[in-house]
């Protein structure tokens, strides 16, 4: 019978460098299929996440994404040094947000990637979502 060692813990072999996707100005993956909420944002929305302090800190914290608002206004925008426009200059009103999934909702049908009846659901989503600022 032959005996096999095994080292614990493996010797590394390479360095991994992660991929993240390319974003838009408001930190937004700009791949794939933009959907209406994604189109009508209220803050920024990643696929991935990286550990808590004295969790691993650093590491990734594997498919558990983030989402990291807008400010409401230009002050608190400011205040914080975000570079992203903030929610009222963004859509001005509940109505401007709502208006501006409706667009959305309309150029994916356009486009034959949403149903026409799938279209109002998919505004209502989108309003219920990203139209109410935190």
């Amino acid at each position: 019978m032959m005996r096999r060692t095994c080292r614990e813990a493996p010797a590394a072999l390479a360095e991994y460098s992660p991929l993240v996707p390319q974003v838009d100005s408001d930190g937004n993956d700009i791949d794939g299929l933009r959907s209406v909420t994604l189109q009508t944002p209220l803050g920024t929305y990643a696929g991935w996440n990286v550990r808590a302090a004295n969790f691993s800190e650093g590491d990734a914290c594997d498919l558990t994404g983030s989402y990291i608002p807008f400010a409401l206004t230009e002050a608190q925008r400011q205040l914080n040094n975000d570079p992203r426009p903030p929610s009222q200059k963004r859509y001005k009103t509940l109505a401007g947000c709502t208006a501006a999934a409706r667009a959305a909702a309309h150029a994916l049908v356009s486009e034959g990637l949403l149903l026409p009846s799938d279209e109002a659901a998919a505004v209502q989503s989108a309003t219920n979502q990203t139209c109410k600022p935190s």
